[in-house]
């Protein structure tokens, strides 16, 4: 179901936020997933994207929504300390037929949402990234090569 914007044009509502742990027992919120404060903030989102979720769980559900998840990486030459990254791409469930995981990368997840949901005459391409800043040592020096390469190839 699409918003009205005063008669004109339906509106989409698309989010990221960097959550810094979905599931963190040490953050103030807790597992965010049953926060309320969380939920309410996402429900008037029709795609949420999650950046450094931090979480391996792909079974993780939020009510009235769908996800796809690439779950964070930790370095094999790491014994301690949290793993990096990890996205989610949540949509409202009403969405699943519009909405399609294409590629998934351990920085990267492209999904396809179809033209017949916003009424295009294209389908959009939308990648959720996540990023490590320069100095992590999860930085990978060909991050932004690989983005431009997917660019190229879904554009």
């Amino acid at each position: 179901m699409l918003l009205e914007n005063s008669g004109r044009t339906p509106l989409f509502a698309v989010s990221t936020w960097n959550i810094c742990g979905l599931d963190n027992v040490h953050s103030i919120l807790g597992d965010k997933s049953c926060n309320k404060d969380f939920l309410d903030s996402i429900n008037c989102c029709d795609i949420v994207i999650l950046t450094e979720t931090w979480h391996h769980n792909c079974d993780f559900t939020i009510p009235g929504f769908k996800s796809f998840i690439q779950p964070p990486k930790k370095l094999n030459n790491l014994k301690c300390g949290r793993d990096s990254g990890g996205l989610a791409v949540l949509f409202k469930e009403e969405y699943a037929k519009y909405i399609f995981p294409l590629k998934s990368e351990s920085n990267f997840l492209w999904f396809k949402i179809s033209k017949e949901l916003l009424n295009t005459t294209l389908d959009i391409y939308t990648c959720a990234a996540y990023i490590p800043p320069e100095t992590s040592r999860y930085f990978c020096e060909d991050t932004f090569e690989t983005l431009e390469l997917d660019i190229s190839h879904f554009s």
